[in-house]
């Protein structure tokens, strides 16, 4: 019964959508490349991120250049599915392997496209991205957190292993003895070695799996490590490091891709020596510090030469000089409090010397009772954003020498001498924000907004408390668009 069943040969119009989809398949594999090389870049060799532009450089690692291969992709297997579907001898007779892998890639890819013309968009419209020149995150990285290089890697792997899942499934079914040519071999269009395609595959796996269980291994202190710095020292990059509550009188040194945790219940104190930063995050990227309570210390948390940092829901308290400094860094600081800097020099959080690194957020922060500035920028990109800023000794923001900087949405209440303070050449676009109650300093004068120095000021709908002292511009600086209206905020 077997040998008698029949098999059809491939039809010219299954060779040509085989032949196309198989062009496809070689093109991915050098964009996958791409990929590999800039994950060993930052994994393997420690490249910043901002210099892993794979084995092309940075010419060719261009928003517009994968927004168009991405969409050029789409549309490639777009058209072989429809090109299937119409020619439906070729299509019922294929493994069911295949019509589902070309189904899925599709779709997948799809999804791919869209990540890229959200990411265009960012690219182009949205100032975090393009005033700043934050590297974009498109959908899935900036909703879940995750590193961009390893979601790129993981997305563009799926996309590759299902391309070439559906050359399998497309090709003839199992042909019977009477179809076989004279070396005992099956015609097939095009043929795609298993043998190389399951070793690219495994390549991939054993290149991936190590990043994926970094992202999921978790160690707990004390119960795997004594001390923090005991585990940051001892567990693979990547790894989650798990604090119990308690008090734990340390100061960290990272330097490694990590991520430190609170605890579930309970609060962990991490109690600085005030002659050293408390946590030292330093020559590295993908660290992430959340739920800590961190106290003393020369600053609560230094950030330098490092990127891809997020500070999140952390309580830093009583630091000498400042509760958090990014410096020749780039962070992401959300969500924390950072109170109590101590006399004569403490202040909330600094952003200084980041020109070169892509631009730094601090956002949704409560930053209170510090001995002089709450947020303070020396020649920084920074978006300062949905923050609290009040009862500070000195200026509630301050924008100084040359930097850029979007601040919007902010509280800034009962600050000394300035709420805002743009100033040295600096530029700011300075919208929503609700401004009251700034103290005079030792001058004796008191301004809600004040823009100094060859500095430019863009005003858009800021709330400004009658007594906070108005709006004011001097020597040689420049402010456009409203004045912001008089009222209680």
């Amino acid at each position: 019964m077997e040998e008698s069943r029949e098999v059809r040969r491939p039809t010219s119009a299954a060779r040509k959508g085989y032949v196309f989809l198989a062009l496809t398949l070689l093109v991915q594999t050098a964009y996958l490349l791409e990929r590999i090389a800039q994950a060993l870049q930052v994994y393997a060799l420690n490249f910043y991120l901002k210099d892993a532009h794979g084995l092309l450089g940075n010419i060719f690692d261009d928003e517009w250049v994968h927004f168009v291969y991405n969409i050029a992709l789409e549309l490639a297997l777009i058209s072989v599915y429809l090109y299937y579907r119409r020619n439906k001898e070729s299509w019922l007779s294929a493994r069911r392997l295949g019509r589902f892998s070309l189904s899925t890639v599709v779709i997948l890819q799809g999804y791919q496209a869209l990540e890229h013309i959200v990411k265009l968009y960012q690219h182009n419209f949205v100032p975090f991205y393009s005033f700043l020149r934050q590297p974009t995150r498109g959908l899935l990285a900036l909703a879940t957190g995750w590193p961009i290089i390893p979601v790129h890697f993981w997305i563009n792997s799926f996309v590759w292993g299902l391309i070439a899942l559906a050359l399998w499934g497309l090709g003839r079914r199992r042909p019977v003895v009477s179809q076989l040519d004279s070396s005992g071999k099956a015609p097939r269009p095009l043929p795609v070695s298993r043998r190389a395609t399951t070793l690219v595959l495994l390549s991939a796996v054993l290149i991936a799996g190590p990043l994926l269980a970094r992202q999921v291994r978790t160690v707990r202190v004390p119960e795997d490590f004594l001390s923090m710095q005991a585990a940051i020292d001892s567990v693979p990059s990547g790894s989650r490091i798990r604090v119990a509550a308690g008090d734990y009188a340390e100061s960290l040194v990272i330097t490694r891709p990590v991520t430190l945790l609170g605890p579930e219940q309970g609060v962990a104190t991490l109690l600085g020596n005030p002659e050293l930063p408390t946590v030292h995050i330093r020559d590295t990227h993908d660290v992430k510090l959340k739920g800590l309570t961190i106290v003393g210390g020369e600053y609560g948390v230094l950030v330098e030469r490092s990127q891809e940092v997020v500070i999140r829901e952390n309580t830093i308290d009583g630091s000498r000089r400042f509760g958090i400094r990014v410096r020749n860094a780039s962070a992401s600081i959300v969500e924390n409090t950072v109170v109590g800097g101590l006399p004569p020099y403490g202040k909330g959080i600094h952003i200084t010397n980041t020109m070169e690194w892509p631009g730094s957020l601090v956002q949704g922060n409560r930053v209170e009772d510090n001995a002089q500035e709450g947020i303070l920028t020396n020649m920084s990109h920074v978006i300062i954003r949905n923050n609290i800023v009040r009862n500070n000794g000195l200026r509630g923001v301050a924008v100084t020498e040359m930097s850029m900087a979007t601040v919007e949405n902010n509280v800034l209440l009962n600050n000394v001498d300035v709420g805002l303070y743009v100033v040295d050449m600096s530029m700011a676009q300075v919208e929503r924000n609700q401004i009251g109650g700034t103290r005079p300093g030792e001058l004796g004068r008191a301004h809600a907004i004040l823009v100094e120095y060859y500095s430019d000021v863009w005003l858009l709908e800021n709330l400004l408390d009658e007594d906070s002292g108005g709006v004011v511009a001097w020597n040689n600086s420049q402010i456009d668009g409203d004045r912001g209206a008089w009222g209680s905020p």
